[in-house]
């Protein structure tokens, strides 16, 4: 495989919450979950919210008519609903920037009443992640919520390796009811052993691969990957759903074009939550949000360089969420794949990257929240 053309040329803003979480999954990292991280204040909401407004609006401008499309905040955490300012803030996005944007919502589902109205009324989508290592009675809070609002959620179902049949049991309800859902494996960092000891990852029997490999049609699912919204991608062999192969180090990337990934509890800036490797060629933030005027201006001055707008090399062996961005082994590809996407802007080729020592994202994040607790 040579190129990835995402056709949908979505702009995903990924908006980390914080870490509170109503559950306690044993395959959920520390740096997803904990239930004391401080709660954002709506004022810090709203300044945050203003800035990705302007930083959206550049990449915005430079993009054909065609591709304008409508970009969707996706709030993930931890569990977003349980922040108390929540749905006020959601109002406000509306009130204030109209149809925009798309206000989409990671959530466990794990709610009724008042909440599940709440999301009803104010949210346009999102996905409802089902964890089967929950109790009885908040899984039937959860396929009560999938019920009622699987007409315009995605279904992640995660696959825990000792609740697989359930699972499958799942799937084949949802697929019954024509409801949107992806069977996810437990894990989403390259499977290091680190990760595999401490149960973040998941080993699956020879019979569960199965599953998957059927699933996704392909002989080996632990080697790839869908999209997470299971959209199409082009590759010279054609359209597909599934990537065989997710190491594209050394590979001209458009990411920057597609993500933005905010973490609220650090107030860092990344293009991407998994990636993490900024315009510079570097795994480290765009900036951080006490000085969001630093990241508009580092990015006004790469749109505007006569010498060219920077493309992303990657320096990783491993791509999670963001493998459905544009990208090519060859950089003449990449520029061409984006002619119809991208105008009034010359692309720069940067040299290549050296390759790095393998990084967990939890690590960098985790170093991150505890130069945080230091401060």
């Amino acid at each position: 495989m040579k190129f990835i053309n995402d056709y949908t040329n979505k702009f995903q803003i990924v908006w980390d919450l914080g870490r509170r979480c109503t559950y306690a999954c044993s395959y959920c990292p520390p740096h997803r979950n904990n239930k004391t991280s401080r709660l954002v204040e709506l004022d810090e909401l709203i300044e945050t919210m203003d800035f990705i407004d302007e930083y959206f609006s550049m990449y915005q401008e430079f993009r054909t008519e065609h591709n304008k499309l409508i970009p969707s905040l996706s709030f993930t955490g931890g569990e977003p609903t349980i922040h108390p300012d929540f749905f006020k803030f959601a109002v406000y996005v509306k009130q204030t920037y109209g149809d925009k944007y798309n206000f989409n919502l990671t959530t466990n589902g794990a709610f009724s009443g008042k909440t599940l109205k709440m999301v009803e009324e104010n949210i346009d989508g999102g996905t409802i992640s089902y964890h089967p290592e929950s109790t009885e009675i908040q899984k039937q809070m959860v396929r009560n919520t999938i019920w009622r609002l699987g007409h315009k959620f995605r279904v992640n179902v995660m696959f825990s390796k000792y609740h697989f049949d359930e699972c499958i049991e799942l799937c084949k309800d949802l697929s019954k009811e024509g409801i949107k859902f992806t069977p996810r494996r437990i894990g989403d960092d390259g499977g290091s052993q680190t990760s595999i000891d401490k149960g973040y990852t998941h080993v699956y029997t020879e019979e569960q691969e199965e599953y998957f490999n059927s699933f996704f049609g392909t002989k080996s699912a632990k080697c790839g990957r869908s999209c997470c919204g299971m959209r199409k991608l082009g590759t010279e062999f054609g359209t597909t759903q599934y990537i065989d192969n997710t190491n594209f180090q050394g590979w001209h990337c458009g990411v920057n074009w597609q993500f933005l990934y905010l973490n609220s509890e650090t107030r860092h800036v990344w293009t991407h939550q998994t990636c993490m490797v900024n315009l510079d060629g570097e795994v480290a933030p765009l900036g951080h949000l006490d000085d969001p005027g630093k990241m508009l201006d580092d990015l006004q001055n790469k749109l505007y360089e006569p010498g060219g707008f920077p493309v992303i090399r990657c320096p990783k062996k491993f791509c999670g969420c963001g493998m459905c961005a544009d990208k090519s082994t060859d950089f003449d590809k990449y520029v061409d794949l984006q002619e119809d996407k991208v105008k009034r802007l010359k692309f720069k080729e940067v040299d290549q990257v050296k390759p790095l020592p393998e990084r967990n994202p939890y690590t960098v994040i985790m170093e991150q929240i505890d130069a945080t607790k230091e401060v």
